[in-house]
């Protein structure tokens, strides 16, 4: 049994075999015939290794727009003037 690394597709809802609501990120036996029907129907998505990759290194390089730094980027702009 190989266990695959899956997230939940976006705007969907999924449950696992007992009726409860699946983390957001979790491993499946994509042997399984319930998760098997899932991954087709395109529930839940593998994640791969270069996928999460390619996640980090934008993270990393984009910009921080968080409210703390938005506040202070405009706070320095206003001091500057």
């Amino acid at each position: 049994m190989s266990l695959v690394n899956v997230t939940t597709a976006p705007d969907r809802i999924v449950k696992d075999t007992r009726g409860n609501k699946v983390p957001a990120q979790f491993s499946v036996d994509p042997h399984d015939p319930f998760w098997a029907r899932l991954i087709a129907a395109g529930d839940v998505v593998e994640i791969r290794a270069d996928t999460v990759k390619q996640a980090s290194d934008a993270a990393a390089s984009a910009p921080a727009t968080t409210p703390t730094a938005t506040l202070s980027a405009a706070i320095n702009k206003e001091s500057a003037k």
